[in-house]
């Protein structure tokens, strides 16, 4: 299993949300796509607050 390197993610609009409430806690999930034999994948990552 690689790891998936986060270093280019726009996340300002999460921090903004962040802000709004005051709640700064939350769930990244950033899963790859499942291809067998593979070494890359493109990913999507979701917040969930």
């Amino acid at each position: 299993m690689g790891t998936v390197l986060g270093e280019i993610w726009d996340l300002e609009a999460l921090g903004a949300d962040c802000a709004e409430d005051g709640v700064y806690e939350f769930f990244l999930s950033a899963p790859p796509l499942k291809f067998t034999g593979g070494t890359r994948s493109p990913i999507e990552p979701i917040a969930c607050k």
